[in-house]
């Protein structure tokens, strides 16, 4: 489950980093 929370978390946080958004990538 490791690897899809990787994959989930680089995903998510390219798209909050496009909005600019606080706590980007904190899915942890």
């Amino acid at each position: 489950m490791r690897e899809f929370v990787v994959v989930g978390n680089r995903a998510v946080t390219e798209a909050f980093s496009l909005n600019d958004l606080p706590g980007a990538g904190r899915m942890d």
